[in-house]
């Protein structure tokens, strides 16, 4: 049970962090062009390049993070069925 309810609040964490790598670089792009609009007076088409632009850079942080994420797992299982197997093996040898 209790592995169970560690890998599913791992995966909500990679889920929950991805999206946040999704979003935020594109409302930061948003943002910094809304104020290169409203106080500096840049042009409107500004918001046709930052908008793609923050997309484009959350898209790659998001698989980057996916791809680091699912590694780090992968090494968390291997470690953990080879400390079940070293327990395996002591329980063995006690008995």
């Amino acid at each position: 049970m209790r592995p169970k309810m560690f890998s599913l609040l791992y995966a909500m964490n990679i889920i929950i962090q991805a999206l946040f790598d999704l979003a935020a670089p594109a409302a930061l792009f948003f943002f910094i062009a809304m104020l290169f609009v409203k106080r500096v007076g840049a042009p409107e088409w500004i918001y046709a390049v930052a908008i793609p632009l923050g997309i484009f850079v959350g898209l790659y942080n998001m698989v980057k993070f996916i791809l680091s994420a699912t590694s780090a797992l992968d090494r968390l299982e291997k470690q953990g069925r080879n400390t079940k197997a070293k327990t395996d093996n002591n329980k063995g040898n006690k008995q």
